[in-house]
């Protein structure tokens, strides 16, 4: 029973296993590894389609949460780098900083954003340049959200997913 954005996708779809399945206390090394990556493939499939619903203003939530399992992944790959084909950690590392970077250009515009609504609350004396920076912000968002849109189009994030599919 695939996930519809698995299907989606097209041919490489999900692994059919649950790919979030617990890891069992006494797992194999090549277990850890593929439960990482099935966990992070997971985790941005998950959110994927959210951010496909309303590109021009993608829920933050989605926002964050792919860029989290992207920082993830790219970490546990460091940590795991010893044991696995340099080459292909190398390059996914490489892939994954770049997609971490354009869901972080529109995380960095939703957290500023925050603090500016907290900022005016606090200080409503100030509410002029605060609405003037928010204005500013949000035209930066919308920028940074069309960029996402395009990585989430692009056959170099259909590449990312094909080849953690695979691993």
């Amino acid at each position: 029973n695939q996930p519809k954005v698995a299907i989606a996708l097209g041919p490489a779809g999900l692994a059919s296993s649950d790919c979030r399945a617990p890891i069992e206390g006494h797992a194999l090394l090549g277990e850890v590894v593929q439960a990482s990556i099935a966990g992070a493939l997971s985790g941005i499939l998950e959110h994927d389609y959210r951010l496909r619903l309303n590109p021009s203003d993608p829920p933050s939530h989605s926002v964050h949460h792919g860029r989290v399992a992207a920082r993830r992944l790219r970490s546990d790959l460091k940590t795991l780098g010893p044991v696995l084909a340099s080459d292909w950690t190398v390059h996914i590392r490489t892939e994954l900083k770049w997609l971490g970077e354009v869901f972080g250009k529109v995380r960095d515009a939703d957290v500023l954003g925050g603090h500016l609504a907290d900022a005016r609350v606090a200080h409503p004396e100030d509410a002029e340049g605060i609405d003037e920076l928010k204005q500013r912000l949000a035209h930066q968002r919308q920028a940074a959200s069309r960029h996402l849109a395009e990585a989430l189009a692009s056959d170099r994030y259909f590449d990312i997913l094909d080849r953690l599919n695979t691993a």
